[in-house]
């Protein structure tokens, strides 16, 4: 399975391994090398393919996202990472998303611990993924929609400052964990169904309250039917580090 990437670029170590950039990227800031390395913990660097959307100031448009979500679709990718967030709904974005997933494309977008709603990850059929600190490599969390349906930890790679960390990073990281399930799986229903049992932990994050959900148990356990099927809905909300105008 090929996945996508709609970033600043790849990491020079993924191109080199047989990433493919759809375009010029914008790598000032590094961003897309970031994602692109949390990603290849778990995807080969052959499979991933990367539209560059963002100008040197970190920004792009809906517009361009949407047109590089048709052209992933259409190169036949089976998942695409959007690691950003616009604080508004757009048609064209809106539109674009919905046409991928009756593709039968998994999104996964990064969204914002806390605040309002932010798009794509808000809108109904993509995974919105944010950051949570109990989650160590290799680990996602059930959220179950708020403030995203899933978490995975927000750290950067070991390489990079610490100061990058955040809804990007987590929403990489998820991606590289759903990855192995997604081949593993006979479709993406059926995946996604799997995937709130198969997390680390369950319910939000208390900060400063221990590993306790918000009925006082233990969050590391499996989740319920209602997970599963929410997980299958696929609703969620969100923003991450990148932003368009």
């Amino acid at each position: 399975m090929r996945v996508g990437v709609i970033d600043t670029g790849l990491a020079p170590a993924v191109l080199a391994a047989g990433g493919v950039l759809l375009g010029e990227g914008q790598e000032a800031h590094g961003h897309g090398v970031l994602t692109s390395t949390l990603l290849t913990a778990t995807i080969p660097p052959s499979a991933l393919l990367c539209v560059p959307v963002f100008d040197e100031r970190g920004v792009t448009t809906p517009l361009a996202v949407a047109e590089a979500l048709d052209r992933l679709c259409a190169e036949g990718v089976g998942m695409i990472l959007l690691a950003l967030g616009l604080a508004h709904d757009r048609d064209v974005l809106r539109d674009a998303c919905l046409r991928a997933v009756a593709a039968g494309v998994l999104l996964v977008a990064s969204a914002p611990a806390r605040g309002g709603a932010c798009y794509p990850a808000s809108y109904p059929a993509v995974i919105s993924v944010c950051g949570d600190a109990r989650c160590q490599d290799g680990e996602a969390s059930w959220l179950g929609g708020t403030p995203a349906l899933f978490g995975a930890s927000p750290l950067p790679p070991s390489s990079a400052p610490r100061t990058m960390a955040g809804a990007s990073m987590a929403a990489a990281r998820f991606a590289a964990w759903a990855y192995p399930r997604l081949i593993d799986a006979p479709d993406i229903a059926e995946a996604l169904r799997t995937f709130p049992a198969a997390c680390a932990y369950h319910g939000r994050e208390r900060i400063g309250g221990g590993m306790h959900d918000e009925n006082g148990g233990d969050d590391r356990r499996p989740a319920g039917s209602s997970g599963a099927d929410a997980a299958a809905g696929c609703r969620g909300g969100g923003d991450s580090g990148q932003h368009m105008a």
